[in-house]
């Protein structure tokens, strides 16, 4: 199979997830027919959030009574792309 790359994040639940930004690139790019920008964007195979209800930090803040940003674990999957230092050549470059 394809490579895929795998993001663990805790992202304060206040931040627009990435899977989010990227589905709406995606729709905006096929929307106005620019249909070369999907090749710069990743296919996402799987995106999760799980609520953050038994961290450390969160226990730490309650008990200290503190303010904590409230954050969520995210997972993303998606496929590898090539990074713009893997082409070498002013043709690959030119696609890319």
């Amino acid at each position: 199979g394809k490579p895929v790359i795998v993001k663990w994040s805790w992202s304060p639940q206040t931040r627009t997830r990435e899977s989010s930004i990227i589905e709406a690139a995606t729709t905006r790019a096929t929307v106005a027919g620019d249909t070369w920008v999907l090749n710069h964007l990743p296919i996402i195979l799987h995106s999760q959030e799980v609520a953050d209800t038994d961290s450390p930090a969160l226990r730490l803040s309650r008990a200290l009574q503190t303010k904590y940003e409230l954050r969520d674990l995210r997972i993303t999957v998606q496929e590898e792309l090539t990074p713009i230092e893997g082409f070498k050549t002013a043709p690959e470059l030119a696609e890319a």
